[in-house]
């Protein structure tokens, strides 16, 4: 047990250096998830259909179609949420994209043209998995959050709802957009909804700690 909350506190207490390398290699699982859902084009989770559309509305590739989506997030957050701005959310702006683009280059290489429904089911199930494992894992550095999450917690702040509910609102938003703009919806859009959530969850709960006690419980202690 004692093992177990070594490790926990250890993604939470890594040094600046390897909290970047983790959340840079949470991106990079993201990328390479997205591209995965891409490729089996059967739909993905609504940020990514609205990362899509944006790319094909603007003529650009789905890596830099991400990179604008984050942007356009991230300079709504400068306005108006400035304080969920932090290390996580200015990588996830730079790296996000190019992790996009590279995990197409990737997996298009070694996955065939041509792919029957059930294997692009498969592709789109484990992309998903892969999008709530790669969530979890950089989220547990306690190093901050993209910026479409910081929209949801503007959200939360101004209206002041449930973080549940100002999520599916978001996702709301950017299913609606980005299937207007022309990104693809499918079976894997329901798996998108339900399934990484889910397992970042998992995963949040085996790497991150609780938060740590006030100075007041310390001295109780």
């Amino acid at each position: 047990m004692k093992k177990k909350k070594g490790i926990k506190k250890g993604f939470q207490q890594a040094g600046f250096p390897l909290k970047v390398l983790g959340t840079l290699a949470g991106m990079l699982m993201i990328g390479f998830a997205m591209a995965g859902m891409y490729l089996g084009d059967l739909g993905a989770d609504p940020i990514s259909i609205l990362m899509e559309g944006a790319a094909r509305a603007a003529g650009l590739s789905k890596g830099m179609g991400a990179n604008l989506v984050n942007l356009a997030f991230f300079l709504f957050a400068l306005l108006f949420n400035r304080r969920s701005i932090r290390w996580a959310t200015l990588i996830s702006v730079l790296a996000m994209g190019p992790s996009v683009d590279l995990g197409l280059w990737v997996l298009g290489a070694l996955l065939p043209a041509q792919m029957s429904f059930p294997v692009r089911l498969l592709l789109g199930a484990a992309s998903c998995a892969l999008l709530g494992f790669a969530i979890g894992f950089y989220l547990s550095f306690d190093f901050g959050a993209t910026p479409s999450d910081s929209v949801a917690l503007w959200l939360r702040d101004t209206f002041h709802l449930r973080y549940r509910v100002c999520s599916w609102l978001l996702y709301c938003f950017a299913f609606a957009v980005g299937w207007a703009l022309g990104g693809t919806v499918g079976v894997v859009t329901v798996l998108g909804l339900a399934l990484p959530g889910l397992i970042a969850d998992l995963v949040l709960a085996r790497l991150q700690a609780g938060p740590a006690p006030r100075p007041e419980e310390k001295k109780e202690a």
